[in-house]
């Protein structure tokens, strides 16, 4: 079982103090390839599938250290409220799974909520998980003091590859 290297840590990027909001995290380890299997539902691993590699010879790539469990410990600054750990790769907390098969190995990422600043100013979350020495560091959130006018929302570019309808692969979409 891997080890986690570092944590990816997202929190809203505006807030007013005193706002209740959520942190998502995801445990990151070694970049691994996702096996490639005919029928995945039925694998001892529940990354493989049947979309795992393309025509081209590109295999996808999963960098979740699957089967960890851990406590990570919670810092803030801006007088942050809320839980001092997070327990990851266990029920609570973590985004459900879809289908039994997933669930034979927990995925270390999750939603907890909960979380306030007290303060204005820029809030970061910090989180550490003491055993392995891994720490992730949250974007970085502007609290303010008033209803802000605007919030900043952030995605990613909607791209179609071979796993749906498109033809290109993953790494083909931002040339």
């Amino acid at each position: 079982m891997q080890e986690p290297l570092r944590f990816k840590v997202v929190v809203p990027s505006v807030l007013k103090v005193g706002e209740e909001f959520c942190v998502r995290v995801k445990a990151v380890g070694q970049v691994r390839d996702a096996p490639w299997v005919a029928y995945g539902e039925f694998g001892a691993d529940p990354m493989a599938g049947r979309y795992n590699l393309s025509p081209r010879g590109i295999r996808m790539k999963d960098d979740v250290p699957l089967g960890w469990t851990g406590v990570v410990e919670v810092e803030g600054n801006c007088g942050l409220r809320g839980p001092d750990h997070l327990s990851l790769g266990r029920s609570g907390g973590n985004w459900s799974s879809s289908g039994e098969w997933l669930r034979k190995l927990p995925r270390p990422l999750g939603k907890f909520c909960g979380f306030k600043f007290t303060e204005p100013g820029v809030g970061r979350l910090v989180l550490r998980e003491p055993r392995t020495g891994a720490v992730g560091v949250s974007n970085p959130a502007e609290v303010v003091e008033y209803e802000p006018t605007y919030r900043l929302y952030w995605g990613d570019l909607h791209c179609q590859t071979f796993f749906s309808d498109g033809l290109g692969c993953p790494e083909e979409l931002y040339r």
